[in-house]
């Protein structure tokens, strides 16, 4: 019987997951013959998770034990100036944006990650100099390293998807407004 190691699916979906968001990834290239065990996961799920977003930062802090990983990216700023722009020419309030909303639900869903020493939190405010970010904060008993991959894919491809719905959007309420 041929022995597998047990970080070989773990490996696999890491690298599956970072593949689909870039095939050209510069991650995929740094880890393509080492020996696969739970260092290497938790190696490679770490630098995967500065594959998605164009300004990742990890600050630790030792005395608390934890580590917070703040990201910044053009499209997580453009999304929240989106609704802004939409919430002031349709005369909402923020919390009556659909579009908000959804992309509220979008993250939670994706960043819903199954471990009690991981949190998640975003910030929306475009009126500070690097107000809109997405940060994870995770204490060293995290062990789910491999689901942050995933998990930043789907929050990235929310951003993406949503920022073209709030566009289209905006379109139609220009439209209408050209109309009247």
């Amino acid at each position: 019987m041929i022995e597998i190691s047990e970080y070989l699916w773990e490996t696999l979906y890491v690298l599956k997951c970072v593949y689909d968001h870039d095939p050209e990834a510069n991650v995929l290239r740094l880890y393509s013959d080492v020996t696969m065990d739970g260092d290497y996961v938790y190696e490679l799920a770490h630098e995967a998770i500065g594959a998605f977003f164009a300004d990742t930062r990890e600050y630790v802090n030792e005395e608390k034990e934890v580590t917070a990983v703040v990201i910044y990216d053009p499209i997580i700023t453009d999304y929240w100036k989106l609704c802004d722009a939409y919430e002031e020419r349709c005369g909402i309030a923020p919390q009556e944006n659909t579009y908000r909303k959804e992309m509220e639900r979008a993250l939670q869903s994706a960043l819903d990650i199954p471990d009690y020493s991981f949190d998640a939190r975003w910030s929306a405010d475009t009126k500070k100099k690097n107000g809109c970010k997405l940060v994870l904060l995770y204490s060293y008993e995290f062990y789910g390293y491999y689901w942050l991959p995933h998990a930043l894919g789907e929050t990235y491809d929310a951003f993406a998807y949503q920022t073209e719905r709030i566009r289209k959007a905006l379109a139609q309420v220009d439209q209408k407004e050209a109309v009247s």
